[in-house]
């Protein structure tokens, strides 16, 4: 017998003393284990949907640790060259940036410089990413 089925059991009988007061109690209890089940089964999707998201990340190997060598180097560069977000994307100055730290990786390369190469590759990533959000290229409400 669930708790429902009791409920309509024992309704408008007093045979009881604390009956009315005891059925309030269960109905109480119910609301809240129905308000439990609801959050366990958002719970649960949530944690399947987390999951999915950890495999990608997984088969995404040392791509969190990439983007974190991208902050990095964000925060590096902030002294020496500023906001990224007041970038004017001027073409001819994309083109050159990506060049110049084109040809650095291409050194660090050539050297097995495995610290510059890190330090570049993400620099030149970074550039995407201004790029990108410089231009709204990234901007949902496109048109």
């Amino acid at each position: 017998m669930n708790i429902k089925e009791l409920i309509k059991k024992i309704e408008g009988k007093s045979y009881l003393p604390n009956m009315q007061l005891l059925l309030t109690h269960i109905k109480d209890q119910e609301e809240t284990i129905e308000g439990y089940v609801l959050h366990l089964e958002q719970v649960c999707e949530d944690l399947y949907n987390l999951k999915a998201e950890n495999k990608r990340l997984r088969e995404s190997e040392g791509l969190i640790e990439f983007v974190g060598c991208m902050l990095d180097e964000i925060e590096a560069n902030k002294e020496k060259k500023g906001d990224w977000k007041e970038w004017p994307i001027v073409p001819e100055k994309v083109s050159h940036e990506f060049i110049w730290h084109q040809g650095k990786l291409f050194d660090a390369l050539v050297s097995k410089d495995q610290e510059g190469i890190l330090e570049y590759c993400a620099d030149i990533a970074n550039l995407a990413y201004f790029v990108a959000v410089n231009t709204d290229a990234l901007s949902k409400d496109k048109t």
